[in-house]
């Protein structure tokens, strides 16, 4: 973050690297998977893991060419917290995410949101 100590002046927080989150897509492991969806209104997408504590690994099990279904296994994470991010190509619409700070988790292999095809 923009300041040069980890004093409260500064705005730093005594929890460390949690007041850096906003950087860690620049500063921690990470592992780009990149997908060509089936759905032609999807096309190429990437899921990008993201390792979130000080020794945080993303393991990669997708192999290149493999075709995968929506609920298989493409990685993991091991030690530490994690996040994700999917990116879209420019133009696809996606909608219907949860709304952030909610109190429920989504199930696995559950619906994170929807793309609207062309012919919608």
């Amino acid at each position: 973050p923009p300041f040069e100590d980890f004093t409260e002046s500064h705005g730093a927080l005594e929890e460390g690297e949690t007041a850096a989150q906003g950087y860690i897509t620049a500063t921690a492991t990470r592992a780009i998977i990149f997908i060509e969806a089936d759905n032609s209104a999807i096309g190429l997408m990437a899921f990008i893991g993201v390792g979130m504590a000080e020794v945080s690994t993303c393991d990669i099990t997708v192999k290149e060419g493999q075709h995968v279904e929506k609920g298989d296994q493409i990685g993991m994470f091991h030690f530490g917290g994690s996040t994700h991010c999917l990116m879209f190509r420019k133009g696809v619409e996606v909608h219907g995410f949860p709304k952030p700070g909610g109190e429920y988790n989504q199930p696995v292999r559950g619906e994170i949101a929807r793309v609207k095809s062309s012919s919608q």
